[in-house]
């Protein structure tokens, strides 16, 4: 038995299954994407590789997880993905580098800039007078108005970016913008992917240019689609594989019209993906500060990676005009199209990270050595297998091979770029001169500092006279207002606030003291009197004078007497709560 049990062959262990966490996302094409991997989803926070989340991570959450977990999201990203940070990096890189920094459009941060806008509105052309206001923190078309009065925007008080309206490059006399997908694949060093596929949403309505009348015609200057798709005009892709008609296609097909009409299409691709780059070095030395302070891991291995989508849009002359960044873009699949493109899209990815399932062992190994070689100074050979020792790799990231992965999916790289020496050191400039600004995220200036006073100053003149008037006009119903918040005493409380000075107040108390004292003194007399006889009494006050008149004087403090047990009533307090100890004092 024990024979053929041993001349049996060693089965050979299959791959082992990674196992990522779901729990923070809402789109269906996660785990989709992941079993197509062959991965199985997982509620355990030790157990799986990979968290996916859909909002963003913060320096706490990374600081929790495992040396061996990876997350969607670099910590620090709102750096490009909010509107107002995105403005102000572009705008301090524009003062080093302005011909390379020239696709945002001209943009003011609300409240702080908004006299700075009102004085360009004034000034400016009636063709260059009309902005669009953006929140802060808004997606998906919510909040989103043009303006073109310059007094409408003293009106505006919450965080937002006003930007200049672009005047659009058209197709079939509709307005459209296009939403490109870019994968930070690692921060430090930085490396950057474009996915070959997109979507170009239009709007649903004919173009206009803007005037008083029509700023309110939303499906005609907004491209948003989830704007658009309320229109009963939408039209969705008629097909799942590069679809060329509706109100939302691919951007293939959209190039290829382009390059049919004349265009040149290749140089547009190449200044987009000029665009990401650069948008992305803007803020790369503050994203990586982020992330070397959550993770102290030195195996060159990104614990984090970024799936970012970049609305630009085409000007009149084809150049890219970039509008904003999202720093979790929707994954939502409404169509077969957006399916098959987002499943893609993520599918390749997850290829690019190249995930192992035995990255714990290797991490874990990893800092073995990297201790032994801090203490010993090189890894000594009686420890471990001089064979197994020499292949040990110093690193556990492989850029070579990350590349190689990428070719076989449907993501580009555009940074680094070794084929192209001249951009890359274009790049490499901006790097170096983008390390030299500071990295704690203030951004405000002497000049925007006094601006943003002055703004609040007058925001609080305006509330100030509307309360004034507020109250000339309906006088009742304020007194009736006033009154309450003014918090009078109850009947039978007393008042809180006294008039009296402090110095009476205490002496008062000690007044009311010694009367108390008195009192009880008192008490105690009349006590002794009824328990003890008379002749008793008046021996023990005898003998007790003659005592106080035989001792020396005495300055210091009265000695406290033991307590007396006598019969008293039951306390009258709650319970739980000990009565205090009454001592008497005889000398007052």
């Amino acid at each position: 038995m024990s024979a053929k049990a041993a001349s049996k062959p060693k089965k050979k262990k299959g791959p082992k299954t990674i196992f990522f966490n779901v729990e923070n996302t809402q789109y269906p094409s996660i785990p989709r994407c992941g079993k197509r991997l062959g991965w199985k989803t997982t509620e355990s926070t030790v157990k799986n590789i990979l968290f996916w989340c859909d909002n963003n991570v913060g320096v706490e959450f990374c600081l929790n997880m495992q040396p061996w977990q990876f997350v969607n999201h670099f910590p620090g990203t709102f750096s490009i993905s909010r509107k107002v940070e995105l403005a102000r990096n572009i705008e301090k890189m524009q003062k080093l580098f302005p011909k390379l920094y020239n696709f945002h459009p001209l943009s003011f941060t609300l409240p702080m800039q908004a006299l700075d806008l009102k004085q360009y509105m004034q000034t400016c052309p009636q063709s260059k007078r009309t902005f669009i206001i953006k929140p802060d923190l808004g997606a998906q078309g919510k909040g989103i108005f043009l303006v073109m009065d310059p007094e409408v925007v003293d009106e505006y008080t919450e965080s937002a970016i006003a930007q200049r309206y672009i005047s659009p490059c058209l197709l079939e006399g509709l307005k459209f913008d296009f939403r490109i997908y870019a994968l930070m694949s690692s921060i430090d060093p930085l490396r950057v992917y474009i996915f070959t596929e997109g979507m170009t949403r239009f709007c649903t309505e004919p173009y206009v240019k803007p005037k008083p009348s029509n700023l309110k015609d939303v499906y005609r200057h907004l491209t948003n689609y989830s704007v658009n798709k309320k229109n009963e005009n939408f039209q969705k892709p008629d097909k799942a594989s590069n679809p060329d008609s509706g109100h939302k296609r691919s951007l293939t097909s959209v190039f290829h019209e382009l390059e049919l009409n004349g265009f040149d299409v290749k140089y547009a691709q190449s200044q987009i993906d000029q665009l990401i780059v650069l948008t992305i070095l803007s803020a790369q030395r503050y994203i990586a500060h982020n992330y070397r302070t959550s993770f102290k891991t030195n195996d060159g291995k990104s614990r984090c990676f970024e799936i970012l989508g970049f609305d630009v849009m085409l000007g009149k002359n084809l150049k890219p005009w970039l509008l904003e960044v999202n720093h979790s873009p929707s994954l939502l699949c409404e169509s077969p199209f957006d399916k098959e493109l987002k499943d893609n899209l993520i599918t390749g990815a997850l290829k690019i990270m190249d995930f192992d399932p035995s990255f714990k062992k290797k991490v874990t190994n990893h800092q073995r050595q990297m201790t032994l070689q801090r203490m010993y100074g090189e890894i000594p050979s009686g420890n471990s297998n001089n064979k197994k020792n020499e292949n040990t790799p110093k690193t556990l990231f492989d850029p070579n091979k990350e590349s190689e992965i990428a070719k076989t999916t449907g993501w580009r790289q555009i940074y680094p770029i070794p084929e192209n020496p001249e951009l890359m050191a274009i790049y490499d400039e901006v790097m170096e001169a983008g390390k030299t600004m500071p990295i704690d995220g203030s951004n405000e200036t002497a000049a925007s500092r006094h601006r943003r006073e002055a703004i609040q100053s007058h925001i609080k003149e305006k509330e100030k006279d509307a309360t004034s008037s507020e109250l000339d006009s309906n006088k009742p119903s304020q007194v009736k207002r006033v009154a309450k918040v003014s918090s009078a005493a109850k009947p039978g409380q007393p008042s809180i606030i006294s008039k009296t000075p402090r110095s009476q107040l205490l002496l008062r108390e000690a007044k009311l003291q010694k009367l108390r004292s008195d009192s009880k003194r008192e008490q105690f007399n009349r006590f002794q009197l009824d328990t003890f006889p008379s002749n008793d009494s008046e021996q023990h006050q005898l003998s007790s004078q003659s005592s106080q008149q035989s001792l020396p004087p005495f300055n210091g403090p009265p000695a406290q007497l033991p307590p007396i047990s006598h019969p008293r009533a039951p306390p009258s307090r709650k319970p739980g709560i000990v009565a205090k100890q009454v001592i008497l004092d005889f000398d007052l």
